[in-house]
């Protein structure tokens, strides 16, 4: 069976967001410092080391912080579609479920060939649909680049709590490459997006959506992520 499900990732709750803003005016922007001539692109940081002006006190997702996430409850061995959007202004977030690989099968609506990864950045306003299998309870973890703090949601199996170590896989997460959407081909060729189609009609009904949406000022009563 393969479930669709939404998720939104958000940077703060609506009573923090006027202090956000009321420092920002008060300090403006922080200095940008010494910028490598690249921009500091590489493969763990393709889109380099700017990851926005403003911090935030909280990363939700679904409206929720991590210390209280959404569960969403699945039978062991349910196969899962994703959809993940980057609603964010400032904020770009990098995707990954410990112990699980992720098929992006589609970016921006777009069917690409799928491309199997670990974890997928996204920039604002980029969105990509992504199924994976789960096994066991795990969380699915987005973290803003360049900024402390991470997004979570459960995925929860038979009733049990994920045990994955947050703080060790988020540490691994930001040091380890990343797969960069400018890498997904586009499917151009109707074989291709058949092949997808078929691949979930044989799975069976798409129950659910997620999504992750990186906003953080505004709220959104979706589900999908925001930061």
């Amino acid at each position: 069976m393969n479930s669709l499900s939404y998720s939104m990732i958000g940077s703060t709750a609506p009573a923090q967001t006027h202090q956000v803003l009321a420092n920002l005016k008060r300090t403006g922007m922080g200095p940008m410092g010494d910028m490598p001539a690249n921009g500091g692109v590489s493969p763990i940081t393709p889109i380099g080391t700017d990851g926005g002006d403003v911090t935030y006190p909280y990363f939700l997702i679904n409206g929720r912080v991590p210390a209280d996430p959404q569960i969403k409850d699945y039978r062991a061995g349910r196969r899962i579609r994703l959809r993940i959007i980057n609603a964010g202004a400032d904020t770009a977030f990098r995707v990954a479920v410990p112990d699980a690989v992720l098929t992006i099968t589609h970016t921006d609506g777009f069917a690409v060939g799928p491309q199997q990864t670990n974890s997928v950045i996204l920039g604002m306003g980029e969105r990509v649909d992504v199924t994976i299998t789960v096994g066991a309870s795990v969380p699915v973890i987005a973290i803003p680049e360049g900024k402390p703090g991470h997004a979570q949601l459960n995925l929860r199996v038979n009733g049990a709590a994920p045990t994955t170590n947050i703080d060790n896989f988020v540490q691994t997460l930001r040091s380890t490459a990343v797969l960069n959407t400018a890498q997904l081909v586009a499917c151009r060729m109707s074989g291709c997006h058949s092949a997808i189609q078929i691949g979930y009609s044989r799975s069976g009904s798409l129950a659910r959506w997620m999504a992750i949406t990186g906003r953080s000022t505004e709220s959104s009563t979706t589900h999908r992520m925001t930061a």
